[in-house]
């Protein structure tokens, strides 16, 4: 509410999109800035962090060994739920597993995480 007492004329418009639709807008010219995952090999975009957000293993307490850390490897353990190959988030997921040379089989793939 202060912002737009201080700025009455401006206009703040959210757009949810996956990564790939917002950098269309970002060339476009149509926004004029993008939060979300950086994606690799683009060099038309500076990408800055802003924050850390680790990804979290949901484990069933029967399943947990009581490890403090999980490594990669240790996923193939379990029956996995993961992200489908269109999100920004499972796409880092394979390049961090891929450089390991881990493959994960997920027992399912969903769209979004509020799946």
């Amino acid at each position: 509410a202060t912002f737009k007492l201080r700025y009455p004329r401006s206009i703040v418009e959210v757009i949810e999109t996956p990564p790939q639709g917002a950098l269309a807008l970002l060339q476009q010219q149509e926004v004029e800035f993008y939060i979300g995952p950086e994606l690799p090999n683009l060099n038309d975009f500076q990408f800055e962090s802003i924050l850390d957000d680790p990804l979290m293993a949901c484990i069933p307490t029967e399943s947990y060994s009581g490890e403090k850390k999980l490594n990669l490897s240790d996923l193939k353990r379990f029956p996995l739920i993961l992200l489908n190959r269109k999100t920004a988030v499972r796409g880092l997921l394979d390049r961090l597993t891929a450089a390991e040379g881990i493959e994960l089989k997920p027992q399912y793939e969903v769209g979004s995480a509020q799946t």
